[in-house]
């Protein structure tokens, strides 16, 4: 995310803005930054977790959200748009912009968003299983991991 200043805007200016904006911003208390650019790998690795999530998500009549839908964290005042996410809350209906209940927030980390609210779990072999218990969904490493080339 860039580092630049930018004025304070209320959530509700944020979303009026960033719905004519042709750049993705995300909003911490007030200050919008613009979104860095992703890398193959990263684009690649949200596009197999998708791929690979789908069928329990629609099993479960809950829709996945890729990149482009916000969530909102309204006790953080912040809003900011995830790899992932996934929502069979009701109340997620009426937000068409954003979405507040998420069951399952992915994201493929990088330099400017790993720092940010994350809990996270590193795998390594043999534990080659994933398991997301919100959604009901387990899968190998490698099929995540499947046509990505990492930078060493």
């Amino acid at each position: 995310m860039s580092t630049q200043p930018s004025p304070q805007l209320s959530p509700e200016d944020y979303l009026e803005w960033e719905a004519q904006s042709g750049v993705k911003h995300e909003y911490i208390h007030g200050q919008v930054s613009a979104m860095a650019r992703a890398s193959d790998a990263h684009v690649t690795l949200a596009l197999n977790l998708a791929t690979l999530l789908r069928p329990t998500v629609r099993q479960r009549g809950c829709p996945l959200y890729m990149s482009d839908m916000k969530v909102r964290l309204e006790q953080r005042n912040c809003f900011y748009y995830p790899d992932l996410l996934v929502t069979c809350d009701p109340r997620d209906q009426q937000t068409p912009l954003y979405k507040s209940f998420p069951c399952l927030v992915i994201e493929v980390l990088s330099p400017s968003t790993e720092a940010f609210l994350w809990v996270w779990q590193a795998y390594s072999p043999p534990e080659d299983w994933v398991e997301f218990k919100s959604i009901g969904w387990q899968g190998h490493i490698s099929g995540i991991y499947e046509d990505v080339s990492l930078e060493l």
